[in-house]
């Protein structure tokens, strides 16, 4: 048996030849083109594309050889590809690593062997490109130049394959990201208090929420089948045309409009519309998310004051007794104060809510006791902070009027919670600016800090550094262990990444195996030490649910002068492109740019 060296880098390799399905391929046009090239260029009778796996030399393509596959302690080429450079033997019987090869040692036997091996982009060597011959000879120093030609060809090849893979590959991660982030959106969706409902860009329903069924008295199906105006009121139907065209041209991102819409039973039921547009990554309308409030009880209370208003000071008593009994029973609070704010009334939605009592509070100035901060506007809509008697603070959305009854000045305060409203909008905020896998900032986020940091800098004269990071070898961690090991390794490097570095500086996740680090008040020198830093810690073995790996990066570092004229997106360039020199400099290295 001939002994033949194993490549350091053994494990990935053979990953990635995996990953490619080379060894089940037959019949390939551009590996047999290539070995009949080879034979006629270089007037050899003898040439082979090959495969080297764990165990065995697949033979791709072949002239002379006259067979498919050969043991791997038996192929010539799995010398080849444990060196850098080409593989030339003018006489096998005179190599003392070949002069017992079985192939060798016979009277008709390889006199002659020159190969050059294929490199991945990763530079990981999976096969060669061999020419041989029954008859010892020297190859020309234009001959194996034309040999490294024809091999580069096939590299191409390969590289336009592992392309195609991390492509596919891609686009499944993202699928999967995708899918988890729809599925939290979706629990959320489904168990919101708040009707809830996603528009199409025709503006029919996508999709509606258990709460938006119930509010209208249809079944999911029922609702989807009846377009948005055909629930709403005639009256209000050219104002929300009007409006939510306005949202789908893109002339607004967000659209508050109170409207009527009609139940199923034909009841009137006034609702406050949030509308929201959904953008697409490259800035395109998807849907527009819309969260519907019912204010019936509002409006009821609103109008039966405005009735109370027009009608003639003998009709008070009776009028006042009616206004009471509805906002009695309205959802929202209802406080009503003189001129000066002090509080004639607090019905019994403000006890729930702000925990005093209606006695505790009467005669009591408004503004002290819940907007210390600020005070609503009158004749308007203000969303403000307010104080509970716990200490808490409430979000607010409170519409505030002014009237006249008997020659007196007062004001009218309806009071809505807006906590669970506020927390959808931070959520879906959060989101789009979060890695679902690894709940770093995104690419979407990094856009926005890092202009900001650069700001910063120049306002405070302190240098910046821009950290590119990619990791070495996490295809084959991938291949070998599956994606849900690819993405406990993608959250472990995450953590690592966020422990080494400073509170002040941000990690963020681009896409697939790609991280940034933003370093501020730091220079280049620094810099350079914080990035060997970071490849120490990402160095260090991992524990995965089928193993042990490891992984190694590869980082470029772009300084930024706070007196430079370099721009967010050069900045990322410049670190892009010095983390490549660092790839292919032998990976696990760092570069300045």
């Amino acid at each position: 048996m001939v002994r033949y060296p194993v490549p350091a880098d053994e494990t990935e390799r053979l990953a990635v030849l995996h990953s490619l399905h080379l060894l089940e391929s037959r019949d390939d046009p551009l590996f047999e083109r290539m070995t009949r090239l080879a034979t006629r260029c270089l007037d050899v009778p003898m040439a082979a594309v090959t495969l080297i796996g764990e165990t065995e030399q697949r033979l791709a393509a072949e002239v002379g050889f006259g067979m498919c596959a050969t043991p791997r302690s038996e192929a010539i080429c799995a010398h080849t590809i444990a060196q850098s450079g080409p593989l030339v033997v003018e006489d096998l019987r005179r190599d003392p690593r070949f002069a017992d090869h079985p192939a060798v040692d016979t009277e008709e036997g390889l006199r002659f062997y020159a190969g050059v091996s294929l490199r991945t982009t990763g530079g990981l060597a999976i096969g060669s490109l061999c020419i041989a011959d029954r008859h010892p000879r020297r190859l020309t120093e234009a001959e194996l130049t034309m040999l490294r030609d024809l091999a580069e060809v096939l590299c191409h090849d390969i590289h336009r394959r592992e392309q195609l893979v991390d492509e596919r590959r891609g686009r499944q991660r993202s699928e999967r990201d995708r899918e988890a982030l729809a599925q939290r959106f979706r629990a959320v969706f489904d168990q919101s208090s708040m009707g809830m409902a996603l528009l199409a860009l025709d503006g029919g329903w996508v999709s509606v929420n258990p709460s938006l069924c119930r509010m209208l008295g249809y079944t999911e199906g029922e609702l989807i089948g009846v377009t948005p105006p055909g629930i709403t009121h005639p009256d209000d139907r050219d104002t929300e045309r009007q409006r939510l065209a306005e949202l789908m041209a893109g002339e607004r991102a967000t659209l508050h409009l109170e409207l009527r819409w009609l139940t199923r039973h034909g009841k009137t039921l006034w609702v406050n519309l949030h509308l929201t547009s959904k953008l697409g990554p490259g800035g395109e309308l998807e849907y527009v998310i819309c969260i519907a409030e019912n204010i019936q009880s509002r409006k009821a209370a609103e109008a039966a004051l405005a009735r109370l208003n027009q009608s003639l000071e003998a009709e008070v008593a009776e009028r006042t007794q009616e206004l009471t009994l509805v906002i009695e029973n309205a959802f929202d609070a209802y406080v009503d104060t003189d001129a000066d704010g002090h509080i004639r009334y607090w019905n019994r939605a403000a006890e729930l809510l702000f925990g005093w009592q209606r006695e505790e509070v009467w005669g009591q100035s408004l503004p002290e006791l819940l907007f210390p901060e600020g005070e609503p506007r009158v004749d308007a809509v203000s969303e403000l902070e307010a104080r509970c008697r716990d200490g808490t603070r409430l979000p607010l959305e409170v519409h505030c009027r002014r009237w006249t009854l008997a020659g007196k000045v007062r004001l009218s305060l309806f009071i809505h919670d807006i906590r669970e409203r506020r927390q959808l909008e931070a959520l879906r905020e959060r989101e789009s600016r979060t890695d679902p896998l690894t709940q770093l900032p995104n690419r979407r986020a990094l856009n926005e800090r890092l202009p900001e940091a650069m700001a910063r800098a120049r306002r405070l004269g302190a240098p910046l550094a821009l950290l590119f990071i990619d990791l070495d070898g996490f295809k084959a961690v991938n291949d070998a262990q599956g994606y849900a090991a690819g993405d406990s390794l993608l959250r472990e490097i995450a953590a690592r990444l966020r422990e080494a570095v400073r509170e002040t500086d941000s990690v963020g996740r681009l896409a697939g195996d790609e991280f940034v680090v933003v370093l501020e008040g730091i220079g280049a020198e620094d810099a350079l030490a914080v990035a060997r830093k970071l490849i120490a810690v990402i160095d260090r073995p991992l524990m995965l649910p089928r193993g042990e790996a490891r992984v190694s990066a590869s980082i470029g570092v772009a300084p930024y002068a706070p007196d430079g004229d370099l721009t967010p997106e050069t900045l990322l360039q410049r670190a892009d492109s010095a983390m490549y020199v660092a790839k292919r400099a032998g990976k696990g290295d760092v570069r300045l740019a």
